[in-house]
């Protein structure tokens, strides 16, 4: 499986000042698509790519598994 996160950090803070939040990012997942994918309460969507299968999260936290 291979894996690639996507996103922005957060700004640095200075003086006693806060650092600044991080942007929100993406999780794209590429496996076999002999595996069926379930994701919860998260917003993704998955294509297929040959032999494989292309998930990409793009909002929201939650479990992802595998059958």
């Amino acid at each position: 499986m291979n894996i690639l996160i996507v996103g922005s950090g957060g700004g640095g803070g200075g003086n006693a000042a806060a650092g600044g939040v991080g942007g929100t990012g993406v999780v794209i997942l590429r496996y076999s698509s002999a595996y069926t994918i379930t994701i919860t309460t998260a917003t993704g969507s998955t294509a297929t790519d040959g032999n494989f299968k292309v998930t990409t999260i793009t909002a929201g936290t939650g479990t992802v598994s595998f059958a």
